[in-house]
């Protein structure tokens, strides 16, 4: 009888042993997935996700101190007007104009169930339903990405600004809520907009027409417009230059006058 009792604890400690040998198996399985369908995420979406937003929040705190970043650029791309963010990007440079890569993610998302995106959108930027289920995220890990970005950005005194600003906020709040995860802490005064900043008595520039403007020639040719870090890069271009030429000061005068 004892040695019947040994037999079946042996027998349940190496099935015991076989179970948890499939769960590490399946973890890591779906960490490579994750890794494989984000190629332009960061390695946050592949780990704790706490410790490593944790982490990356602290190491954009230093990056700034250390490397005088000045300003931070958010820009998005829709499914459609009123639809769901699919493309993100928050990009952060110093004074110089240089990306500073450690501080800056873009990400595609996918598309949520039930949506699709507009023929007309996708003439624009030219995202298909097939490049965000190969290459998107999930919206709430883009989101949560973003807000600790914003966060960090905010605790270190740096610039926000977009180029239609009221756009971006109002398709990052809609996703955050779909997804179910707290939106960015992005209020209308934490974002400075190059689009309204600029207005003029004619019109209010799109964001190529005012890199054309400010530096007085068109984007390079072979920058992709309508790619969300492209264009966010642009916007922080935009700004720097603006701000060089002590121009927005004289903007924002003319705005409160209207």
């Amino acid at each position: 009888m004892s040695s019947m009792w040994n037999t079946i604890s042996i027998g349940r400690i190496f099935i015991g042993f076989c179970l948890t040998r499939k769960r590490m198996y399946l973890h890591r399985s779906r960490h490579r997935l994750v890794l494989e369908r984000s190629n332009a995420m960061p390695t946050s979406l592949i780990e704790d996700t706490d410790t490593v937003l944790t982490e990356a929040m602290e190491h954009m705190i230093l990056s700034i101190e250390e490397e005088g970043q000045h300003v931070c650029s958010i820009d998005t791309e829709t499914s459609s007007f009123r639809g769901s963010v699919i493309q993100i990007a928050f990009v952060a440079m110093d004074r110089s104009g240089n990306v500073i890569p450690s501080c800056t993610f873009a990400s595609l998302l996918h598309l949520p169930r039930e949506e699709r995106i507009d023929p007309r959108a996708r003439s624009v930027h030219g995202i298909s339903e097939h490049d965000l289920w190969e290459r998107g995220v999930p919206p709430a890990q883009a989101m949560s990405i973003l807000a600790e970005r914003v966060l960090s950005a905010k605790r270190a005194g740096a610039r926000i600004v977009a180029h239609n600003s009221d756009f971006d906020s109002s398709r990052i709040l809609h996703t955050s809520s779909l997804a179910g995860v707290d939106p960015p802490p992005l209020r209308k005064e934490d974002l400075f907009c190059t689009m309204r900043s600029s207005t003029l008595p004619r019109k209010r520039p799109r964001n190529a027409e005012l890199y054309e403007y400010l530096h007085g020639s068109p984007p390079p040719s072979e920058w992709s417009l309508h790619d969300a870090e492209t264009d966010a890069k642009i916007t922080a271009l935009n700004y720097l230059e603006g701000e060089r030429r002590r121009w927005w000061g004289e903007r924002l005068e003319w705005n409160r006058k209207e």
